[in-house]
């Protein structure tokens, strides 16, 4: 997306607009859209009319709203999917998109992961410290979850 045109430039074009000039004629020697000469004289008065409008780091005021609740629910499981988070706020007539909770959490740099990872992190030195490594490891997640994780990972479900 381009850049919004100069202030200066939009203020030149309101001028001679002002002073009886023709929108589409001071769009052409200007070198601007008819479209856009047409917008910045007919919004009213003074410097308001001229300035471009707000861009980027647009938030989600209606997710920010309920940011302590987000929040809360991470805390007290903090390995929760999007999906299990999403389904809790609908429970509380909340209704957001997947997407939604995924630029919330990237925003606030909030990182929800839940990997198999954790025996590499437990660093088992014995063979009894990884078999309570297994156990451990196992009753985190559900079948569901680990047959699409040994699925993802290449091996056939037989």
């Amino acid at each position: 997306m381009g850049k919004p045109l100069p202030v200066d430039l939009r203020e030149r074009v309101v001028g001679a607009v002002d002073e009886g000039q023709s929108r589409r004629k001071e769009a052409e020697r200007f070198g601007v859209s008819i479209s856009s000469a047409i917008r910045w004289t007919s919004c009213g008065g003074g410097r308001a009319r001229c300035s471009p409008s707000a861009r980027g780091d647009k938030r989600s005021g209606r997710i920010e709203a309920h940011r302590p609740l987000i929040l809360s629910l991470v805390a007290a499981k903090a390995d929760i999917t999007l999906a299990k988070l999403r389904t809790a706020l609908a429970e509380r007539g909340i209704a957001v998109a997947i997407s939604t909770l995924w630029r919330f959490f990237e925003r606030h740099r909030i990182t929800l992961k839940r990997r198999p990872g954790m025996l590499r992190k437990a660093a088992a030195r014995t063979v009894a410290a990884l078999e309570r490594a297994i156990v451990e490891a196992i009753d985190t997640f559900t079948p569901t979850e680990w047959a699409n994780y040994f699925a993802a990972a290449g091996y056939d479900a037989t």
